[in-house]
């Protein structure tokens, strides 16, 4: 079976490293730090930090092999969400997670024997699951009496 060759992990990388989640983690979303609503930018932080681990594995194959990385950009509409609800950005997380689990899983399948492709596909599917917890309806607080 034939291994992924540079150009296609590249663009995988480029998946990654010009995901929405990364710009969250460039440009905070602007919203009231109530507590719930820090609880959840917070859990944020934290998938970008993990999905910037997965794309450290990529870089670090990608550089092991000699290749001069294409960082690419990020997308001019992500710009149209820095004032949007937290639970409408949520949203956006999860279809672009979304996108980026099936183009890793497209990958691990027609690269079975990369298990670097098997490991990021797992990882990011992770996130996907923790991206629709935190956008699932909260019960409402009630106020003590």
């Amino acid at each position: 079976m034939a291994a992924i060759d540079s150009v296609q992990l590249n663009s995988l990388f480029v998946l990654l490293h010009r995901s929405l989640l990364q710009y969250l983690g460039e440009c905070s979303p602007w919203t009231a730090e109530d507590s719930h609503q820090g609880e959840t930018l917070a859990a944020i932080r934290d998938i970008v930090t993990r999905q910037k681990q997965d794309e450290t594995l990529l870089a670090d194959t990608l550089l092991e092999s000699g290749w001069v990385i294409d960082c690419g950009g990020y997308s001019t509409s992500f710009t149209d969400l820095h004032y949007v609800s937290l639970k409408y950005l949520l949203k956006q997380v999860i279809i672009s997670q979304t996108n980026i689990v099936k183009a890793f899983e497209a990958a691990a399948q027609k690269y079975p024997d990369t298990t670097l492709l098997q490991t990021v596909v797992n990882n990011e599917r992770e996130i996907l699951n923790t991206a629709r917890v935190l956008a699932a309806p909260q019960p409402p607080v009630v106020a003590a009496t």
